[in-house]
């Protein structure tokens, strides 16, 4: 939510609603981008760990 507050100021919004009504879609997108990332490098760091 942080990050959220940071682009609304960054955009001149008065109210995160705005941000978040026009660019929700985005950031929830890059969310799991990196949700999907980090955990494709934790499977894979577990696959060269393994015995």
């Amino acid at each position: 939510m942080k990050e959220s507050m940071q682009i609304a100021d960054r955009l001149g919004h008065a109210d995160i609603k705005t941000t978040m009504n026009i660019y929700g879609h985005v950031l929830k997108k890059a969310d799991q981008a990196a949700a999907d990332k980090l955990d494709s490098l934790l499977m894979h760091k577990n696959k060269i760990n393994l015995p």
